[in-house]
């Protein structure tokens, strides 16, 4: 699934990055033993109605935000548009 970083342009549309989304239950990243750095993993009051979040990578911080706290960011799947 692509998806666009706000606040940045995409000028050429092979460069738009592609990620894998799952739907998944509180306790999923724990059992895979993910390490959390900053933020939080899901939790109970990720349900359906909340308002939605994500759990990004460091790679992904780094590439999408070159050195600024991701926390607060936005992202939206789908293509740019």
């Amino acid at each position: 699934m692509p998806f666009t970083v706000e606040g940045r342009s995409v000028l050429n549309p092979a460069e738009v990055p592609i990620t894998a989304a799952r739907l998944v239950t509180p306790g999923y990243l724990e059992v895979l033993g993910v390490e959390l750095i900053d933020g939080r993993l899901l939790d109970d009051r990720d349900r359906i109605g909340s308002p939605m979040v994500v759990v990004i990578s460091e790679e992904l911080a780094r590439q999408a935000w070159a050195g600024a706290d991701p926390i607060g960011k936005r992202i939206r799947r789908g293509p740019p548009s």
